[in-house]
């Protein structure tokens, strides 16, 4: 499983190459600001809506061409579902913030890094009118976590055994549908997104 822990760039310049058009090579999608530090945008970034009519023929004819099974993520009462602003997390209960207080949040992502050969990549995440991926994102609520070596299952009382508990984000591996700017069609990548809160217990050293 890769785990990628890199900072999103402030500013994804849409590098020229030889086979794109003048309308690609001169557009810049600007990262908004609550996503700077962030893996991953849940936001529609400055620029987007500029590739969004391509991204729906592009996608359709890729379909045709892969047999590929696609469900709409939203199909009716989107904007009851998914509503313009940012919807609030969803806390865990308090009775379990003991193996970890988690928040969850399912949202439309816009934008996400991997790696490329050791390369920090960006991928432009393909949403439009037509087609809608949806994520489930659970982190860590740092807010509730304690300080210290036991952050979560306090009630084993681990460091009298000479250990120590950790809440960390646990990633696991999606295949997402991505614009490939550079050649005009669609990437499948698998990218990673945090699915759990996990308390990892250690030896102190």
């Amino acid at each position: 499983m890769v785990q990628l822990n890199i900072i999103v760039f402030v500013t994804l310049m849409l590098l020229a190459t030889s086979s794109s058009k003048p309308s690609d090579l001169d557009t810049v999608i600007r990262v908004p600001e609550p996503c700077r530090g962030m893996q991953y945008c849940p936001y529609k970034p400055e620029g987007y809506e500029l590739f969004e009519d391509k991204m729906d023929i592009v996608f359709r004819q890729f379909l045709k061409v892969n047999s590929t099974r696609f469900t709409r993520s939203i199909r009716t009462e989107e904007k009851e579902i998914f509503p313009d602003e940012y919807l609030p997390s969803i806390l865990s209960p308090k009775s379990d913030w003991h193996n970890c207080p988690y928040e969850t949040k399912r949202v439309r992502l816009y934008l996400a890094d991997y790696l490329d050969e050791d390369k920090v990549e960006v991928a432009l995440i393909v949403q439009t009118k037509e087609v809608q991926q949806v994520f489930d994102i659970v982190t860590c609520a740092k807010k509730y976590i304690p300080d210290g070596d036991e952050q979560c299952f306090q009630d084993l009382s681990i460091a009298k055994s000479g250990l120590k508990s950790a809440c960390e984000e646990t990633y696991a591996q999606r295949n997402v549908y991505v614009y490939n700017l550079k050649d005009r069609k669609i990437d499948v990548k698998y990218l990673s997104f945090p699915v759990a809160c996990t308390c990892n217990v250690s030896y102190k050293f």
